[in-house]
């Protein structure tokens, strides 16, 4: 979806921090927790690349974090 979004708007993605909770102490450690996870995203990263004809990921610094630790916040 990044690429898609980069695309059409010429922005940068923006990193919005989750809020952990303590309610999911069993949680799955994570697609890049697996040995094969990074070689595969970088296939997948030069098919997208070859899909749009260049890459339209730009370099952003902007992090989003809630300011409301573990409440609801709209639109979170």
């Amino acid at each position: 979806m990044n690429y898609l979004v980069s695309h059409l708007t010429r922005k940068p993605p923006m990193m919005v921090k989750k809020i952990v909770g303590h309610w999911n102490s069993k949680s799955h450690p994570g697609l890049s927790g697996q040995g094969d996870h990074y070689r595969e995203r970088d296939g997948c990263v030069q098919k997208f690349n070859a899909i749009y004809g260049y890459n339209p990921l730009l370099l952003s610094q902007m992090k989003a974090v809630p300011v409301l630790d573990g409440a609801c916040v709209a639109g979170m």
